[in-house]
């Protein structure tokens, strides 16, 4: 038995967590886990999770553990944007915000994470299988990863993870998942970011925007593509899109903008 455990360690990556439950799916008992423990194998972390003594456990090993036991979690909105480099003149990352489709272990409340259970898209139909927690850390297989089959998101190199990757938004996706924000995230803000905004891929936003399920998500998204008339919004413009109908309050006190049917900060407000 203490053989077996000495071959998951061998498999774990540095920093990365694992917890009793993944431990006992894989045969090993709490006091074997606690004889590893007290040889100084493993360090505690709360809620009975672990990871292999010697190295940091960061919020990207936990992320990076979820990821391949099969959680859709990710790196989303802001803090996406800001990892891919927008906006290099605001900021306004307060904390590492996380998207997830499910609930998630208890453990991994310690981290820090602001997290935001999201259905903004029509994407629960992909995710057929339930987290599969017996999978090899190091070496994950296409369908634990379910986050991998989820429109808009991508591969990015961990910072401190060396050659493991971790799923995070795209650009596209993200300025939608943060455009959700709004009102309480404020119309100067979301502008300023749209600026950043010229490289998107037109053909990914259509997908994006035919899946997002928030009126007023689209109507944002749309009013402020009109406005920038970044080069990909021709492509977009042509598009039509279900907007629902009737006209939506987003900014209180503002004007209503004739075609998308929202009301923003009048123009004097948010010219730059």
């Amino acid at each position: 038995m203490a053989s077996l455990l000495s071959q998951l360690l061998a498999q774990l990556p540095d920093g990365v967590p694992i917890d009793s439950h993944w431990l006992r799916l894989h045969g090993v008992s709490s006091a074997l886990t606690g004889r590893y423990v007290q040889s100084g194998y493993l360090q505690v972390l709360p809620h009975q999770a672990y990871a292999k003594s010697g190295a940091p456990v960061t919020l990207e090993g936990a992320l990076y553990s979820l990821q391949v036991r099969g959680f859709p979690v990710w790196e989303g909105g802001l803090t996406a944007l800001e990892r891919l480099g927008l906006p290099h003149d605001v900021r306004m990352l307060e904390r590492v915000t996380l998207y997830t489709l499910t609930r998630l272990p208890r453990w991994f409340e310690a981290f820090g994470a602001q997290l935001r259970h999201l259905k903004l898209f029509h994407e629960g139909e992909l995710l057929k299988k339930p987290p599969l927690e017996g999978q090899d850390l190091r070496v994950p297989t296409p369908e634990s990863q379910q986050v991998a089959i989820l429109p808009g998101l991508e591969r990015a190199r961990g910072v401190f993870l060396g050659n493991l990757s971790l799923y995070r938004s795209s650009a596209e996706r993200a300025i939608l998942e943060l455009l959700l924000e709004a009102p309480e995230r404020s119309f100067e803000q979301l502008n300023t970011l749209f600026e950043n905004l010229g490289h998107l891929r037109p053909a990914l936003l259509t997908d994006l925007l035919e899946r997002c399920t928030s009126i007023k998500v689209k109507r944002l998204f749309l009013y402020l593509a009109r406005r920038h008339a970044h080069p990909w919004w021709p492509r977009l413009e042509q598009q039509r899109f279900e907007l629902g109908s009737g006209k939506r309050q987003l900014y209180p006190a503002g004007q209503l903008d004739p075609q998308y049917l929202i009301t923003v900060p009048l123009e004097r407000e948010h010219v730059f």
